[in-house]
């Protein structure tokens, strides 16, 4: 934890020398320049979160028709488990980093290129047909030198190096056609095992002190903006089964049960409102006439009672 604090205080006195004595409450939103998430999946099962943690790449792209951009500072998290008591962010990938067998690559232009790192937006192609880096990650000291990843995955700067490499704005920035053709880097969301059932949003962080947040510095002038930000949201399925009669889900049907019952029928009569969840309400609902009251708690009890005399009942 002491490194995790330790790095994104370091983050943030890096990414503040560099800045302008601009009024960063009256920083203003450009429409030319969007963040946003991607990921291949958002919905996990009841059965997947049942049986151990669930891990999802998520990618982060840029769209941008500024053009303008010297530097970004990126943080996100998780609005719903900022904590991480369920959600954790992790291994955020350093793209420039050369981990992986040299592979060849093909554009939308046509343009075929070949590199051992991670193709991502800001690169260009040699007239060797290389993949040249234009920019670099600020990640963090903790990143694995195998594998180009970093263990905390909820900050980041990348600096842009087209401009102090031409004089004037090139004619072609990116990798591909488009500023989102290839992605700006990826990290890994994971969910723990028995993770509540709910929706979980990753969000870009925006903080008008600028102290945790997301926000550009334009080459230009130098002037910091907000980029339009776009969140990701997750949902975690509730688990549909359900065995009637057993109102607490411990896997028996008992007098707790026909109390359960009863407990639902008095609130709602007297105006209090359900005590059970949905699961639980069909469950209680043993004679499947969509209300739950003393019958359900008499034929709930019975049950109980045949069994424990030997008997095989049945709610049918």
């Amino acid at each position: 934890m002491k490194k995790v604090i330790s790095f994104l205080c370091a983050v943030s006195v890096m990414f503040s020398a560099s800045a302008f004595s601009a009024d960063v409450s009256a920083l203003e939103t450009l429409e030319t320049t969007r963040l946003y998430f991607k990921s291949e999946k958002t919905t996990i099962s009841s059965t997947e979160i049942s049986k151990g943690n669930v891990t999802i790449p998520i990618q982060i792209y840029i769209d941008d028709t500024l053009n303008d951009i010297q530097s970004m500072r990126v943080e996100y998290n998780c609005i719903e488990d900022s904590s991480g008591k369920y959600v954790t962010l992790k291994n955020l990938k350093d793209p420039t980093y050369k981990v992986n067998e040299e592979k060849t690559y093909t554009n939308s232009l046509n343009e075929t290129f070949k590199t051992k790192m991670t193709p991502f937006c800001y690169g260009t192609i040699t007239s060797s047909g290389d993949m040249k880096k234009m920019g670099s990650f600020t990640i963090g000291d903790d990143i694995n030198k195998e594998t180009g990843l970093h263990p905390d995955a909820r900050a980041f700067i990348f600096t842009s190096s087209i401009y102090t490499q031409e004089l004037e704005n090139p004619t072609r920035t990116w990798l591909g056609a488009t500023s989102d053709e290839y992605m700006l880097t990826e990290f890994e969301v994971e969910f723990a095992k028995d993770t509540p059932a709910g929706t979980y949003t990753i969000s870009f962080l925006k903080d008008e002190n600028l102290i945790k947040s997301t926000y550009c510095n334009r080459f230009d002038d130098r002037s910091k903006f907000y980029p339009v930000m776009e969140s990701i949201t997750f949902n975690v399925e509730a688990d549909s089964s359900y065995l009637l009669g057993d109102i607490d889900d411990n896997g028996t049907i008992d007098a707790i049960d026909a109390s359960l019952a009863l407990t639902e029928y008095a609130s709602v009569s007297t105006g209090k409102g359900s005590t059970l969840t949905d699961n639980q309400f069909k469950a209680a609902d043993v004679n499947n006439d969509k209300i739950i009251d003393a019958i359900d708690a008499s034929n709930i009890l019975t049950y109980y009672s045949m069994v424990s005399t030997g008997k095989e009942p049945s709610f049918n």
